[in-house]
């Protein structure tokens, strides 16, 4: 085998085996230990010594190489566990937002087939303004490398349905180059129906609770006013920032304060008790109040009291009318000296 032109060096040492350097036209420099016999370089042969420490060299780079060889199989492993969890949703993307690859979960979730993963992009899930976000995300992740921040979408399925998911994501690379990003959604649909209808339920208690005919009042335990409704401003004339904080007492007939606590009492101690008392307003009306009220507990300890009153000052009005009235006339009858009859 021609090999072109050869360089050779022989270099002799007194204390070392000489060596014989080779460089070939376009190759790299090789040196041998070599022997001089007979006229003509011979390579030298290894000692037993030598052969030994290259056997062990051998056998350390075999256990090496299996040891990477191990570890690199229980990273794929554990990738492509990861990547076929049930739970979450784990994707592939290139930089302008195509999808690459998926998982089943969101196989699942976006409602389409794996064939048609290659022709869905950030355009055919997300909205308008989404697709803005997620598009400056992008950008940020290829500077940073990963998301920072947990983000939330509402994405579009293939069926037109929409479903909610929180997503984070990082860079993947390739032979040290960035290529795609890898990312996890998590589907929070039903978390987030559920937030909706809790906000719904709490906007209709709050429209009940403003808008109901009597008056509202909660407190804490000790009787500190917590909220109130428009009727108890109705009634007491007092503004709400006036009365909330302040004891229930505030509004209470100073003559009717003991029935007050009673009542309190009662409730703490979880009797349902309906008082009649006396309610003075920030201008001195005094009202009759008919009222009841409830403990509510969390883990069986009162966290807040609410009372219910409903406005009888009328009908206590019309009630003592009626009975002066009746006095009067039996008065009179009484004071009648001949006999009365009716025809």
């Amino acid at each position: 085998m021609t090999i072109g032109i050869v360089y050779v060096i022989l270099k002799v040492f007194p204390t070392n085996d000489p060596m014989l350097t080779i460089r070939g036209r376009d190759g790299p420099m090789i040196s041998k230990p070599f022997s001089y016999e007979k006229g003509e370089c011979v390579p030298k042969k290894p000692s037993y010594k030598e052969l030994e420490q290259r056997v062990k060299e051998l056998e350390k780079e075999a256990v090496e190489r299996k040891q990477a060889e191990e570890a690199a199989k229980d990273v794929n492993n554990r990738y492509q566990a990861l990547f076929g969890c049930p739970l979450d949703c784990i994707y592939i993307h290139d930089f302008e937002g195509n999808f690459l690859d998926v998982n089943q979960a969101a196989l699942d979730l976006f409602g389409y087939t794996r064939e048609e993963i290659p022709s869905v992009n950030f355009a055919t899930l997300l909205s308008e303004d989404q697709l803005s976000l997620a598009s400056k995300e992008v950008e940020k992740i290829i500077k940073t490398g990963f998301q920072k921040d947990i983000l939330k979408f509402k994405l579009k399925r293939k069926d037109g349905e929409y479903v909610y998911v929180e997503t984070t994501a990082a860079l993947l690379y390739r032979d040290g180059k960035p290529f795609a990003i890898q990312g996890i959604a998590r589907d929070i649909t039903e978390r987030k129906q559920a937030k909706n209808a809790l906000e719904e339920a709490k906007m209709r208690f709050e429209a009940l609770f403003e808008n109901a005919n009597e008056m509202i009042i909660t407190t804490d335990p000790q009787g500190y006013i917590l909220r109130l409704n428009k009727k108890v401003e109705e009634i007491s004339s007092y503004s709400r920032d006036e009365l909330i904080g302040k004891s229930i007492l505030k509004i209470a007939y100073p003559e009717d304060r003991d029935k007050y606590i009673h009542f309190w009492k009662d409730l703490l101690n979880d009797k349902s008790p309906h008082y009649e008392l006396r309610a003075i307003s920030k201008i001195g009306y005094v009202y009759d109040l008919l009222a009841s009220g409830s403990a509510i507990k969390t883990d069986n300890r009162v966290i807040e009291i609410q009372y219910n009153a409903q406005d009888i000052t009328e009908r206590i009005q019309a009630e003592e009318a009626l009975r002066v009235s009746e006095e009067k006339y039996r008065t009179i009858l009484e004071s009648i000296e001949e006999g009365y009859f009716e025809v």
